[in-house]
C-alpha cells in the first residue's frame, strides 16, 4: 500500500514540476532582464564617459594649440605694426629731408647764379688788388722790402696760375693784404745792410716811424720823399731804448722819437 503511494506522490511532483517549469523561467528570465540591462548601461555609461574624456582631452588639446595660434598672431600683429610705425616714422622723416634738400637745392641754383656774376667781377677785382697792395708797399717804408717784395712776387704766380680756384687765389691775396695790415700795429727791431754793405740796427714802429742806427752811434729816419735823413745826436739814446724794448731786452714803456713825417 505504501509503494503505491510513492508513485502517486512522485507522479504528482512530476506533474507539478512540468505545470511550474514554465512560470519558473520565465520568472527567472524577468528577474535577470534588469541586471543584463544594468551591466549594459554602465558599459555604455563607461565607454561614453572614456569617450568623454578623449574628446575633452582633444578638445583641450585643439584650444591649446589654437590659444597658441592666437598669442602667435597677436605678437606678429604687434610686430608688424611696431614695423608699421617705425616705416611711418622713417617716411616722414624722410620726406622731411627731401623737402629740405630740394630747398637746399633750389637756394644752391640760385647761388650757382649769383656766382657765376661774381665769377665775372671777382678776377677784375682781385687784379684791382694786386694792383693796390703793389703800390702800397713800394710807397710805404722800405722795411723789410726784400721779403715783401718776394712775397708780392709769389702773390702774382698764384693769381696767373690757372689751376688754382678763385676762392684759392682770393685767399692768398687777403692773407697777403693781412700782412702788410699786420705791420702798421706792430713794433719790430732787426740787423740788416744799406745799400752800401754797412751793417745797421733798424727799428720800425707801426708805419709811423721807420729808423736805423749805425755801430758809431748814429741815427737815421726814413722821410717820404726825402729818403734817410740824419738825427741829432740826443735821438741815439731815445731809439737804443726803443730797440731794446722792441727786441725784448727791457720793459714797454713809453718812447719819444723823432717824427717820422708819415701821415
Amino acid at each position: 500500500m505504501s509503494k503505491p503511494h510513492y508513485k502517486k506522490r512522485t507522479h504528482f511532483m512530476s506533474v507539478c514540476n512540468r505545470r511550474t517549469h514554465k512560470p519558473v523561467f520565465i520568472l527567472y528570465f524577468l528577474l535577470f532582464i534588469p541586471f543584463a540591462a544594468q551591466s549594459v548601461s554602465l558599459k555604455d555609461i563607461n565607454k561614453a564617459d572614456q569617450g568623454g574624456l578623449n574628446a575633452s582631452k582633444s578638445a583641450q588639446m585643439s584650444i591649446a594649440a589654437i590659444d597658441e595660434q592666437i598669442q602667435q598672431k597677436q605678437a606678429e600683429y604687434t610686430q608688424i605694426n611696431r614695423e608699421t610705425r617705425i616705416a611711418k616714422k622713417y617716411q616722414q622723416q624722410l620726406e622731411s629731408q627731401i623737402s629740405q634738400l630740394e630747398q637746399a637745392l633750389a637756394t644752391l641754383n640760385k647761388q650757382r647764379g649769383t656766382l657765376r656774376q661774381t665769377r665775372t667781377h671777382l678776377a677784375p677785382l682781385m687784379d684791382e688788388m694786386f694792383v693796390t697792395l703793389e703800390q702800397l708797399i713800394y710807397a710805404d717804408s722800405p722795411f723789410l722790402i726784400e721779403e715783401r717784395a718776394l712775397r708780392l712776387q709769389q702773390l702774382k704766380v698764384t693769381l696767373s696760375n690757372p689751376t688754382l680756384s678763385l676762392a684759392e687765389k682770393m685767399t692768398r691775396l687777403l692773407d697777403a693784404y693781412q700782412v702788410e695790415l699786420s705791420y702798421g700795429y706792430s713794433v719790430s727791431s732787426y740787423q740788416g745792410q744799406l745799400e752800401n754793405q754797412q751793417l745797421v740796427t733798424f727799428l720800425r714802429v707801426g708805419r709811423l716811424g721807420f729808423y736805423y742806427l749805425t755801430q758809431d752811434g748814429e741815427s737815421f729816419r726814413w722821410l717820404p720823399e726825402k729818403g734817410w735823413q740824419a738825427l741829432d745826436s740826443h735821438w741815439t739814446e731815445s731809439l737804443e731804448k726803443a730797440v731794446a724794448t722792441a727786441t725784448g731786452e727791457s720793459i714797454p714803456a713809453l718812447m719819444t722819437l723823432p717824427d717820422s713825417g708819415a701821415r
